[in-house]
């Protein structure tokens, strides 16, 4: 990468070996301009493609759009001498007959397997493509859940104090994407019993709704809070995608 710099009469073109620093003004437009090349190569296809820092991704919903979008992808950051990290690569899809397309592509376009995957991590945030791994990841959140409001119980704070708590740092976490999970009843009324017996600091609390519902405004009764979750993500995906049926998604993770 070459950058100009300087006035008309006097031009410095200082030469990068090894890249542009990051976060650099000039790292951040590399980046940008890879993207949109990448994205007007693919466009044809018309396959959904997302393009998000040094994550890109695609949708489509048959075979051969997929091809073309992989092995044009393949052929771009091959002339670009930017090599794809194939680890932190990964395909899923909707039916478990197109695993074998998969395996078709990776074998014939890059010469091993791409990675199928029913969930996965990137920048921080679960990706989770399959409902029983989506189950255990919410039952390990809602176990997270009990042991915080088991502390809240031991510190006998201020019953304020331990409702904005709850409200703020135990419910996001434990019902975060429980939108697009199987939650069962048992499970709310655990995590409701656990609040209410923290805000009373007694293994008796009562009636436990009634608890949580006088100890705060701010507090809502947990089942009340999955309820208009679930409300907020389906307006939140209904106007985004009113007709959408996805085949299946690509993640390519670019080394940069």
């Amino acid at each position: 990468m070459i950058i100009e710099v300087g006035f008309p009469k006097e031009k410095v073109v200082p030469q990068a070996t090894t890249g542009v620093a990051e976060g650099d003004a000039a790292s951040i437009l590399a980046m940008l301009s890879i993207a949109m090349l990448w994205i007007s190569k693919l466009k044809p296809t018309g396959a959904s493609i997302k393009a998000y820092a040094d994550n890109l991704s695609w949708s489509a919903r048959d075979p051969d759009t997929h091809h073309q979008c992989l092995e044009a992808t393949i052929e771009i950051f091959r002339f670009l001498k930017i090599p794809i990290d194939w680890n932190k690569t990964w395909a899923w899809y909707t039916k478990n007959s197109h695993k074998v397309i998969w395996e078709r592509l990776g074998a014939e376009l890059i010469g091993h397997p791409i990675q199928v995957v029913s969930a996965a991590q990137d920048l921080g945030v679960v990706l989770n493509y399959s409902p029983l791994k989506r189950l255990l990841t919410t039952l390990d959140r809602l176990q997270a859940a009990r042991e915080r409001l088991q502390k809240l119980f031991k510190l006998n704070l201020a019953v304020p104090a331990v409702a904005k708590l709850i409200q703020s740092a135990v419910w996001p976490n434990a019902f975060y994407g429980v939108s697009v999970s199987a939650l069962s009843s048992s499970n709310i009324d655990g995590l409701r019993l656990a609040a209410a017996q923290a805000i009373t600091h007694s293994k008796n609390p009562g009636v436990s709704s009634l608890a949580s519902h006088l100890s705060h405004k701010s507090l809502i009764d947990p089942e009340a809070y999955v309820i208009l979750q679930a409300v907020r993500e389906a307006r939140k995906f209904l106007s985004r995608h009113p007709t959408n049926q996805i085949f299946s998604l690509v993640i390519l993770k670019i080394k940069w």
